[in-house]
């Protein structure tokens, strides 16, 4: 049983600005993250025990992940392992460095986060390398990766496959118009046929806006079965307005359009393709009813961010439970 450390500093961080907090934690060494992860310790629930995810070659101790947009650059990577994530992952990482936007946003609504940021990244080779130094024990690394032109997701993805168990290639950023584009089919098609070609082999999920309709979420299904993507990535945060700029809207909102996404996937992807079901999940409840719709893992940040670790780990712990139950 480690020293509770992280559960204290999540209630200090509440009461601090959303955008505030955020440059607190991603400027923390690596180093001190790692540090403050080893005193908590892996959360006593999780007795070791594997589930398989056969479509991804990976086994996991619960179905609960951090989503890519938590940690950027590959500096929390212990921090998921402390909260006890099932898995994590890192991104989205462009190929060379970007800045993101000119005028960032962070913000908690009451039920929901504001993200304004425009794909920052220090690069695919920073991440790569801090990756081969930090990759924490027992739980899979999965990287995201974007670009804001085709041949990047390729050269993005060769610098990190090799560090990584899957590989997401996220094609829809709602706030970075240049990168908004890939969201038209026939670009997702070539995006993801670049990162699958420079994958090493490692399997690629295809990471798809929120639509509200069936028709358009089976053509996304048909460009990842196209392009030999083990399964899609449901979804990236919402389009909205916060202050006047384009932003992304994560958390509850979500949920709903993330429900009925999870069904028509179901009835498009081929039999053995992966549902990562990706939005809203702020209790147990949600987490078992995409599961029971055909989901084989789940993602959050908006939970963690707005609820802390207690929550995060009670849903974690329920998913082991259903898969006890199921698989």
């Amino acid at each position: 049983m480690g020293i509770p450390l992280l559960t204290p500093a999540w209630f200090v961080l509440r009461t601090l600005s959303a955008d505030f907090a955020y440059r607190i934690v991603h400027s923390t060494p690596a180093s001190l993250v790692r540090l403050v992860a080893r005193l908590e310790g892996r959360p006593i629930y999780l007795s070791g025990e594997r589930i398989p995810i056969k479509g991804l070659g990976v086994e996991v101790e619960n179905l609960l992940g951090i989503a890519a947009g938590f940690d950027k650059d590959a500096k929390l990577t212990w921090l998921a392992w402390a909260l006890g994530a099932g898995f994590h992952v890192v991104g989205s990482v462009l190929p060379h460095p970007h800045k993101g936007a000119k005028k960032k946003v962070v913000a908690r609504l009451r039920n929901s986060t504001i993200n304004r940021l425009g794909l920052p990244s220090e690069g695919a080779i920073r991440v790569a390398s801090r990756l081969a130094k930090a990759k924490p024990p027992s739980i899979p690394i999965a990287v995201s990766v974007a670009s804001l032109n085709v041949e990047g997701y390729s050269l993005a993805t060769s610098i990190l496959a090799p560090h990584a168990d899957w590989v997401e290639v996220n094609i829809s950023c709602p706030n970075t118009a240049e990168h908004r584009s890939f969201e038209d089919p026939d670009l997702a098609l070539k995006a993801c046929r670049e990162a699958r070609g420079a994958a090493d082999g490692k399997p690629i999920l295809l990471k798809i806006p929120p639509l509200k309709s069936r028709d358009d979420t089976w053509i996304y299904a048909d460009v990842a079965r196209e392009c030999g993507a083990s399964g899609v990535v449901a979804s990236n945060t919402l389009r909205t307005k916060y202050k006047g700029l384009e932003a992304g809207l994560g958390g509850a909102p979500l949920y709903p359009i993330v429900k009925s996404m999870v069904s028509w996937l179901r009835e498009r992807l081929p039999e053995g393709s992966i549902v990562v079901a990706v939005g809203g999940i702020d209790d147990e409840f949600k987490a078992v009813e995409l599961l029971d719709l055909g989901a084989n893992l789940l993602e959050t940040i908006s939970t963690l961010l707005l609820y802390g670790p207690a929550k995060f780990r009670k849903i974690a712990k329920a998913t082991i439970e259903w898969a006890s139950r199921n698989l």
